[in-house]
């Protein structure tokens, strides 16, 4: 009797749905996936930031040497 009353506990424990029937593992891989491409993202946001700024410091020497005379 002991050992059913732990089965059907652990049957009823199991892994956790939500609402939308999606169990805890699911939700955990979700929201890494959403992490990493938020950091993709950011990344990608700062090397174009970076880029740019490179090009307009090579503009601004290049400006400045043609000036020089």
């Amino acid at each position: 009797m002991e050992k059913e009353v732990e089965t059907d506990y652990q049957m009823i424990r199991g892994p956790r749905p939500y609402e939308d029937g999606a169990d805890t593992m699911t939700i955990i891989k979700a929201i890494k996936e959403q992490r990493q491409k938020e950091r993709a993202e950011k990344r990608a946001r700062q090397t174009a930031a970076e880029s740019e700024a490179e090009a307009e410091a090579a503009a601004a020497a290049a400006a400045a040497v043609q000036t020089t005379p």
